[in-house]
């Protein structure tokens, strides 16, 4: 009903209108709540973009119910700009960075099943990103592994997080502007064979310190076949060192006791911490290639009379337990307390080719023999999209787990068919 609708109340009306419902239904309350402005200025019919159709169509269900001849609209989805953020992957030769950021564009796709977010991506930078799109044909569907990242690469990533709002929780589509930089992973984790054959480059190394120093992501990638843990154990604390700067004061979190006379201001004067910390204001592990290991879990199982598919072992792995059996604990809790504790860290598993979704195989075992438009169809990245929900949002859940600044690092999840949450099995 339009506000030139004849027969449409006028605004002040409607307000008469609803204090006189008020009174009838509480007596007393509409003196007592006087009215906040004389008038109601009509709304304006405002065009919303094709895009939100959809999303109002379900907002009907959950939002609140209006009077009749109200001109109130249903509230529409709140843009809110998360800023331009910079996300720097790091990790050691072939831990799957590269692979990484080819399924980024995929998972955001992928049909939600914990949660009810939407994810959308677009590129800013055609020409770098059209080198990921040819990688991602020769790989998916062709079978041929990206090769190694020689140069640093910058690519330009915008993600689109909407949440639906439901009964008293708003509607926020976030808009994250992302820079990933992907470099030779012996840039920051050189091997004793690059050192040798002088292939550690001095001045690269300076150059992605000082990105990952401005990054308001920081994403160190490992391989869950092969992590690196000498890697790691060697360079880890340096590039931290490197990385990392003096931020402001933190609070210290004191007990109980202390709070309340600290309250009645009887306690001793707070002591204000100084200490390096990384600036970013997430900071993720990621697990890759997770579906080989999955694999030869399966199999492992399989030779002992127990049926599990590499999907089903993948989803009872628990991230922290995983990095924990192959990288130590010492990397962990190194990233743990370099990260501000106002700032979120966590850890994850993921495959950048997935598992097929029907036959809970690895996605490579399944494409084997198959068309390349079949492998194309039925390619669905595991643990991608959670990662990208962290990054963009800081929500953790699933293959990725967030790490709170106390957090003792203890293993969660349970044996289910004889599998071990921390990788490895039971029977």
């Amino acid at each position: 009903m339009s506000e030139n609708d004849p027969q449409a109340p006028e605004p002040a009306d409607f307000q008469a209108e609803w204090m006189r419902d008020l009174e009838q239904r509480l007596p007393g309350a509409a003196a007592a709540n006087p009215p906040l402005v004389e008038t109601l200025p009509p709304n304006p019919e405002v065009e919303l973009p094709a895009s939100n159709s959809q999303f109002l169509q379900e907002q009907e269900a959950f939002g609140p119910t209006y009077p009749e001849g109200s001109t109130a609209q249903p509230p529409a989805a709140e843009h809110r700009s998360a800023g331009s953020g910079r996300c720097v992957l790091v990790g050691p030769s072939n831990a799957g960075k590269t692979c990484t950021l080819i399924a980024l564009g995929a998972a955001c796709y992928v049909r939600a099943e914990e949660n009810d977010h939407e994810l959308a991506l677009l590129g800013d930078n055609p020409s770098d990103n059209k080198v990921l799109d040819e990688h991602k044909s020769k790989w998916i569907g062709d079978g041929i592994e990206p090769p190694a990242t020689e140069a640093r690469r910058s690519y330009g990533v915008e993600i689109h997080t909407r949440t639906r709002g439901r009964w008293f929780r708003r509607a926020v589509e976030v808009v994250t502007a992302l820079h990933c930089v992907d470099g030779r992973g012996g840039t920051l984790f050189p091997s004793e064979a690059d050192r040798s054959h002088g292939l550690h480059d001095a001045r690269a190394h300076t150059e992605l310190c000082a990105q990952a120093r401005e990054a308001s992501v920081l994403v160190f990638v490992a391989d869950a076949l092969q992590p690196g843990a000498d890697l790691f154990d060697t360079h880890l604390q340096s590039i931290l060192d490197a990385v990392a700067e003096t931020l402001a004061s933190e609070t210290l979190s004191q007990p109980l006791g202390v709070r309340a006379l600290q309250y009645l201001g009887l306690g001793e004067r707070q002591n204000h911490a100084r200490r390096k910390r990384l600036r970013a204001s997430r900071v993720l592990l990621l697990l890759t290639k997770v579906d080989e290991l999955a694999a030869q879990i399966s199999d492992q199982l399989a030779t002992q009379g127990v049926t599990a598919s590499p999907l089903k072992v993948a989803k009872v792995l628990d991230p922290v337990g995983l990095a924990i059996e192959r990288l130590g604990e010492r990397p962990l809790r190194q990233l743990q307390r370099a990260t501000g504790r106002s700032a979120q860290f966590a850890v994850g598993i993921a495959s950048a080719s997935g598992f097929h979704e029907e036959t809970g195989d690895t996605f490579f075992r399944w494409a084997e023999g198959r068309a390349k438009d079949e492998r194309i169809k039925a390619w669905r990245p595991f643990g991608i999209r959670e990662a990208l929900l962290f990054i963009t949002v800081g929500e953790s859940g699933g293959p990725v787990r967030r790490v709170d600044p106390d957090d003792p690092l203890t293993i969660h999840g349970a044996t289910e068919a004889g599998i071990s949450p921390f990788g490895g099995w039971t029977r």
